[in-house]
């Protein structure tokens, strides 16, 4: 009897030792979680992706590969990759997450939902936007179902589903599902909220993009006054606003007002994350686009190539952004008119997003656009045209028919086919340019004038005095 009591003691010691060193472990787990949390937030990802990866090992040793903790880790390690514009890695890890989140979940877990969200985020960048969309409204119909439509995780699911909206060109339905959101926010978090800040920005910037220049400001600035007031004048979510406010006067050409608020958006983000961060290299990015249209382009090459500097360092020589940061340079050498130099940089840019990149995504037609310009400058119109078919093609299949990028290809083959003297193909091009610019952006849209423009030349070539008449009053 005594020695069956003592074997008894004995294992409920052994359990208690094992128990006792697993929690060890899995505190350490969570150590080693917040490790890798803070160097993601500092942009120091190789440092994050190792703890990460620690974590990881621990909660599958003592959790096993299908417990939630585990799929966190997952779920972590994809963020990162997608950080780093590996995005193919991200989706192998997101969907790791997600398999464990249904299987021990289920399939209308708001973790699961979370999970969708963040593959339609990956799809997102990808430039695949129907995936995008059909995993946000995946994420969408748990929410709503699960928390309720009033719910924050509802709201955000909403947002989501505008930004892809807002990359296709779609800006009424964008705003659409951001008013959802927003309105959510306001009730449910109050109108002085972050999540509510992020409804007035996004919704910001899809009046910009229509160029509805007060009403964006409008929203930008409620966003800064939440901001500044939860905050304070030093914060990202500050700096974010700065920047979506100086992006609008530069639109509206207050280029030293748009300059005021970029440096102010500088200044917090080397304060609050250093001078090596890849939101500093965006605001170097922005400074410099400033500089660019003001003409000054020996600053604007100064400031892209800081940007370029941090993000060949801190993201990698093939990173989306490091191929943004070559294709500004190329494009300022451009206006230099410097076309060899123009043409290099393009094509260090579209090196970098052919293997990063999918063979359609919107920023391969901008580098394609971008190529037949210099072509196009220098007299190869056959050349230029090749070009200008491949940014078409892939515009028409991933943004959709009447987006102003999708007008913006028709317009450049429309001027080429005016330089080889065949004004009806001109002509025909110019019309679908003007139609899909009208209703995307409106008759007075300053890129819809610039066609209108273009028409009334080509309807004087083709010696249509009346409709080149028409054109030029419209014009005005």
């Amino acid at each position: 009897m005594k020695t069956t009591i003592s074997m008894i003691v004995l294992l409920f010691i052994s359990i208690n030792l094992t128990l006792c060193s697993d929690w060890g472990k899995l505190n350490k787990a969570d150590e080693y979680t917040n490790k890798g949390i803070k160097f993601h937030d500092q942009a120091k990802y190789e440092k994050a992706l190792e703890y990460y990866f620690k974590a990881l090992k621990i909660r599958e040793d003592v959790l096993g590969k299908e417990d939630p903790d585990t799929a966190n880790s997952y779920a972590n390690i994809g963020l990162i990759y997608e950080n780093q514009g590996e995005y193919k890695k991200a989706l192998e890890y997101q969907f790791k997450a997600l398999k464990i989140y249904e299987k021990a979940l289920g399939k209308e877990d708001p973790d699961t939902s979370i999970s969708y969200n963040h593959i339609g985020r990956v799809y997102d960048r990808q430039g695949k936007y129907e995936k995008a969309l059909e995993y946000h409204f995946k994420a969408l119909k748990i929410d709503e179902k699960v928390s309720g439509k009033e719910h924050p995780d509802t709201a955000t699911s909403y947002s989501n589903i505008g930004w892809v909206l807002l990359q296709q060109g779609k800006y009424e339905k964008a705003l659409r599902y951001d008013f959802e959101a927003l309105k959510i926010r306001e009730k449910v978090l109050g109108k002085e909220d972050p999540g509510t800040a992020t409804s007035y920005g996004n919704i910001g910037l899809t009046y910009d993009y229509q160029g509805k220049y007060d009403k964006a400001l409008e929203y930008h600035f409620r966003a800064l006054k939440i901001a500044e007031k939860v905050f304070g004048k030093e914060h990202p979510y500050t700096a974010t606003s700065y920047s979506h406010i100086g992006t609008v006067k530069s639109h509206q050409n207050k280029y030293e007002k748009a300059l005021e608020y970029y440096f102010k958006a500088l200044k917090i983000t080397e304060k609050v994350f250093g001078k090596e961060h890849p939101d500093a290299s965006n605001d170097y990015i922005s400074i410099g686009a400033v500089y660019h249209v003001q003409g000054k382009y020996k600053k604007a090459l100064e400031y892209y190539f800081k940007g370029l500097k941090i993000a060949e360092k801190v993201l990698g020589k093939e990173h989306p952004s490091t191929a943004t940061n070559y294709y500004n340079i190329g494009l300022t050498y451009y206006n230099k008119k410097k076309y060899k130099k123009a043409l290099q940089y393009y094509f260090l840019a579209l090196k970098i997003r052919k293997k990063v990149l999918r063979k359609e995504h919107p920023d391969m037609a901008d580098s394609y656009t971008s190529i037949g310009t210099v072509y196009h400058i220098q007299g190869r119109y056959e050349k230029a045209l090749g070009y200008y078919f491949k940014a078409l093609k892939i515009r028409k299949k991933v943004l959709r028919k009447e987006h102003p990028d999708t007008a913006t290809s028709y317009h450049n083959i429309g001027l080429i086919y005016y330089n080889l003297v065949n004004y009806k193909k001109a002509k025909d091009y110019l019309l679908k340019a003007v139609s899909i610019s009208v209703k995307a952006l409106g008759k007075k849209h300053p890129d819809t004038k610039v066609l209108y423009r273009d028409l009334n030349m080509v309807y004087k070539a083709l010696g249509d005095r009346e409709k080149a008449e028409y054109y030029k009053r419209k014009s005005k």
